[in-house]
């Protein structure tokens, strides 16, 4: 069983401001990939984690530890802690970090700090999606509480074994499991066939909460769905959801009371993908 997280989204929601920095510094040091992948963060037992970067250093975000953890591609670790701190002075601090070792020879000195560099070089981006200033520099203090920051670090992480586990039975052409910072979501997508996501796929994630839904969530939806259609039946535990949009949800209350919560998302989401699949386009 999973702990539950009715208590724990205030914890979440400030774990999900600072997330949105590692997105940002995602944005600025790694070259555009398809799909927006070079905003993905990696899921870790304890956080979430960037991709290496150029100089071979990488930036996790512990939700145990309640710290940014910049790990160079030598030497010993440099720790700040995220309690009490402001998303702001978080961005400041980032930056700070990273400056000699992996952002100097993309913002170079003409800025007269590391964030105006940061915020100039992303504002010349074309084709990418540019974090607006007021995303990233609240000043409010973001305050956690310890056990719901690791209970969510355990139910992320073993919603990401149960979602991996299901994806390793899949054919075709797929994205990696991320976890999207923007909308502090979990997901991948599988492809009809193009691996773009304007081309028929189906998407596969769990939410934390979205617009109408204040409780986390496995979900999944099609893309494009037919014209006309009347919604088949769902495997035990999964709903249709049609507020806003068109898809499947299963409540994390439904997984967390599981014996083996991994089983089963691998199986709930193998009995979704046999569901939705026959409604993409034939190609």
């Amino acid at each position: 069983m999973l702990p539950s997280l009715d208590a724990a989204q205030p914890t979440i929601h400030a774990l999900h401001t600072v997330a949105r920095l590692l997105g940002a510094l995602c944005l600025l040091v790694f070259e555009h990939q398809p799909n927006y992948l070079e905003l993905g963060l990696a899921i870790t037992p304890n956080g979430l984690s960037t991709d290496l970067m150029p100089a071979g250093g990488k930036i996790t975000l512990d939700f145990a530890e309640l710290a940014l953890i910049y790990q160079p591609a030598s030497g010993a670790s440099e720790q700040i802690k995220i309690t009490g701190k402001s998303q702001i002075t978080l961005l400041e601090a980032i930056l700070q970090t990273v400056y000699r070792r992996e952002l100097g020879g993309l913002l170079g000195d003409a800025q007269p700090t590391a964030m105006d560099a940061m915020f100039t070089a992303v504002a010349a981006f074309t084709n990418r999606i540019k974090p607006k200033p007021a995303e990233l520099t609240d000043t409010v203090s973001l305050h956690f509480d310890t056990q719901h920051a690791s209970d969510y670090a355990q139910a992320l992480y073993s919603i990401f074994t149960g979602v991996s586990r299901f994806r390793a039975r899949l054919n075709g052409s797929m994205s990696p499991v991320v976890v999207w910072p923007e909308h502090f979501d979990l997901s991948f997508l599988w492809f009809a066939s193009d691996p773009d996501e304007q081309h028929p796929h189906l998407n596969f994630g769990f939410a934390p909460y979205s617009t109408g839904i204040d409780q986390p969530y496995l979900y999944a939806y099609a893309y494009p769905y037919p014209d006309h259609f009347d919604p088949p039946s769902l495997p035990s535990g999964a709903m249709w959801n049609t507020a806003g949009w068109t898809g499947v949800v299963v409540p994390y209350s439904e997984i967390a009371r599981q014996a083996a919560p991994e089983i089963f998302v691998e199986q709930t989401c193998l009995d979704i993908f046999r569901t939705l699949q026959p409604l993409l386009p034939r190609q």
